[in-house]
């Protein structure tokens, strides 16, 4: 086991760091359990209540209730009926996005580098990863 401590903090700073460590690492190793369980008894429950020709169960305020998601729709627009329904190219081209995929697909990587425009990824918000060495 290597211990890092960083010659400001005190023994009460570094007994508290390696206690919420350890804390947040076990939670983390329930959670990977926890959700194993909630897999694989959700198909389990699933299947039963199929075979069963049940629609809802329930037990001490708990209730099991098949449903179907109702997913999420895609608007595709026509290019071309687009263009047409607005003939201004400042209207028209600051509506319309380019992907960067078909584009490679289409030009040399050199002329898209010269048409493109990067911008720098943004670091998120500094934060703590704990994770099992």
């Amino acid at each position: 086991m290597v211990t890092r401590i960083r010659r400001n903090a005190t023994v009460d700073n570094t007994k508290a760091i390696e206690g919420l460590m350890k804390s947040i690492s076990n939670a983390q190793d329930a959670m990977v359990v926890a959700s194993a369980i909630i897999k694989t008894g959700t198909s389990d429950l699933y299947d039963l209540m199929k075979t069963s020709n049940l629609s809802a169960h329930a037990i001490d305020g708990i209730i099991a209730t098949l449903y179907r998601p109702a997913g999420r729709s895609s608007t595709l627009i026509d290019p071309f009926a687009f263009r047409k329904a607005v003939p201004e190219d400042k209207a028209f081209y600051s509506a319309v996005t380019i992907s960067v995929t078909k584009a490679k697909d289409i030009l040399p990587k050199k002329v898209l580098n010269t048409i493109s425009v990067v911008k720098p990824a943004v670091a998120g918000e500094e934060t703590v990863k704990v994770s099992r060495g």
